[in-house]
């Protein structure tokens, strides 16, 4: 990097991060002393909400779900760093990348995201496949086509072939409901017979996407629940995943042939390198307007932040309508920091949930209107396109839109 400006530093290129990025380029004009620098292991921004379709039944391919950042920042003024992040030392304001380049920073945007958590539970990253990443995503899809061909090959009568699904959240909805479709063609295709697999999701709680109103819940249980070969499973709290089953607290034991697991998730342990005042559960204590509570020259955003209205006492949801407001807000309030301007408030409200669950059908609570079906399902395309085109080239983004 070239001497003589100082650093706006973003790091993570999940929705947070791109989005405070692109709002930080148009206010840049004002910030002629700075430049905006964003580091990420990856050289691409990863479109999660098409994650679970490619891995599930690959109708979405590998290149449709990265957003390479030199199409996403061309002819803009942001310099990408391609690295991962060791450690962060808040009182040098320096970062430091696996590679030793040593990055110094000015104002620090922590977009990070989440990790998996597997909440202590033993055997679940040992024995399960975890879905976070895209390389997560087609290991889960190799792994059950090659099990299953190979249980086909063997099928003896009365047997089926079993999936568990470790959390019934949106990830493990989202996911069960594309996985149906996947083995159905198979079974059809290669044994001629559907009845030779069995999905079960197992979930600790009374329902189905907990952190949402009762309503959605009952749609999903409803819908999910009506395709044949999927069971699910409320309140079975998963104590121990073995080599072939699973050990539920009540003491019930449930075998398995493939176990996925998309249970949860916590805070990127980046925050903990930073020496940020955190919660119980590893999240930054961030004020409303998003900077660390014990450094006003960091702002944490995304899964990694916990924002608390001290007023209503409503949370922060680790969701891509929230990190994505939250994006802006901190890119704007990173202008206002360096222009001395009164920094603006965070607005927990947001606009409502949107649910896939298999083509052509999913819910939707946008505007505190409710809908499932089809045409929840084309608001959900819509939203898709309406991302895409805020941060790629039209053409890219149509064309990703409509394959």
């Amino acid at each position: 990097m070239a001497g003589g400006k100082n650093n706006i530093v973003i790091v993570g290129g999940g929705f947070a991060g791109v989005r405070a990025a692109l709002d930080l380029c148009a206010l840049l004009g004002d910030l002629p002393k700075h430049r905006i620098v964003l580091i990420d292991r990856n050289t691409y921004h990863l479109y999660t909400p098409w994650m679970y379709e490619h891995a599930a039944t690959a109708t979405v391919s590998r290149k449709l779900l990265k957003f390479p950042y030199s199409a996403i920042f061309r002819n803009k003024p942001v310099e990408v760093i391609r690295g991962e992040v060791e450690k962060i030392d808040r009182h040098t304001k320096k970062i430091s990348l696996k590679s030793k380049q040593i990055i110094p920073y000015d104002i620090l945007i922590m977009a990070c995201g989440s990790v998996t958590n597997d909440f202590g539970i033993p055997g679940v990253k040992r024995h399960g496949l975890l879905l976070k990443t895209i390389e997560d995503a087609e290991r889960i899809r190799t792994t059950i086509r090659e099990r299953f061909l190979r249980f086909l090959e063997g099928h003896k009568e009365g047997k089926v072939f079993q999936v568990l699904v470790g959390g019934g959240g949106v990830t493990g909805s989202e996911f069960t409901a594309q996985l149906h479709s996947y083995l159905k063609d198979i079974a059809r295709t290669v044994a001629h017979d559907e009845g030779t697999f069995l999905i079960k999701i197992v979930e600790s709680s009374p329902k189905l996407l907990g952190g949402m109103s009762d309503w959605e819940s009952r749609q999903a249980q409803e819908r999910i629940g009506s395709y044949r070969r999927i069971e699910i499973l409320l309140q079975h709290r998963i104590a121990r995943v073995n080599a072939a089953s699973i050990s539920i607290a009540n003491g019930d034991s449930l075998t398995y042939d493939v176990f996925i697991w998309t249970g949860g998730i916590q805070a990127n342990p980046l925050v903990t390198t930073a020496d940020l005042v955190t919660t119980k559960k590893g999240r930054a204590e961030v004020n409303m307007s998003l900077q660390s509570v014990c450094d006003p020259s960091v702002f944490v955003i995304g899964d990694s932040a916990s924002c608390i209205n001290p007023e209503t006492h409503e949370q922060s949801r680790e969701t891509v309508e929230s990190a994505y407001k939250q994006g802006v807000l901190a890119a704007a309030n990173t202008w206002r920091l360096l222009t001395k301007r009164e920094l603006l408030a965070f607005d927990h409200k947001l606009t409502g949930n949107l649910i896939p669950l298999k083509s052509n059908w999913a819910i939707s609570t946008l505007f505190g209107i409710r809908l499932q079906g089809l045409l929840a399902y084309w608001l959900v395309r819509v939203v898709n396109l309406r991302y895409l085109l805020w941060i790629l080239p039209t053409k890219d983004a149509i064309n990703r839109w409509l394959s």
